[in-house]
């Protein structure tokens, strides 16, 4: 008895993704569909995540130190970016913290660019690898000089700086036990510091 095997099915084609604009979320706005704050990352709409304690616990006590160390009117957090060039359609980052070169208060029209900050800071639980990768992609084509990403569940920092062609060149993972000084800065800030008492 011959048995005859059906021909393999013809496989999927990838399902498109849509990659919105600036724009396109900006007529979504007026619609009341996208009321949540969000993100707009490589054309990807990505809505706020509920902070859990331990992430807004470590941003309060960086936001404190930051002000400590700079003064309140060159810290800003969770306020929008502006990305400029290509990158500028599709990306709308807002930062968890941002160290500024100069005052707010010379910027009254405009969100800060790249060329404005000496630091931008992510507080990443469930965002860690994605602040790793594509955000960290996406800053330094737009040239942010220092760019922080604080691990608070492994309860570290990685220092990402010196980009160079799309690309941060220089990467340091700084332990619980570390510290790490920013240019300008008058003391070296303790990395166990910026996280909730261990229990």
């Amino acid at each position: 008895m011959t048995t005859t095997l059906a021909a393999p099915y013809a496989p999927l084609p990838n399902p498109r993704r849509r990659l919105f604009s600036r724009t396109d979320c900006e007529e979504i706005e007026k619609t009341g569909v996208l009321s949540l704050p969000y993100e707009l990352i490589e054309g990807e709409i990505i809505e706020a995540m509920p902070y859990h304690r331990p992430h807004a616990y470590t941003l309060m006590e960086l936001t404190i130190r930051m002000i400590q160390l700079f003064g309140a009117e060159f810290v800003q957090s969770q306020m929008p970016m502006e990305i400029m060039g290509e990158d500028a359609v599709h990306n709308f980052p807002i930062p968890d913290l941002v160290l500024l070169k100069q005052s707010f208060r010379t910027l009254p029209y405009t969100h800060p660019q790249a060329s404005d900050m000496k630091l931008l800071v992510e507080v990443s639980d469930s965002t860690l690898a994605s602040d790793l990768t594509t955000k960290a992609r996406l800053f330094a084509r737009a040239g942010v000089p220092l760019y922080w990403i604080i691990d608070v569940n492994e309860r570290r920092l990685f220092a990402l700086s010196e980009p160079e062609e799309g690309e941060y060149t220089r990467r340091e993972e700084i332990a619980e036990t570390g510290t790490i000084l920013i240019e300008g800065g008058s003391e070296s800030l303790s990395i166990a510091s910026l996280f909730p008492p261990k229990p």
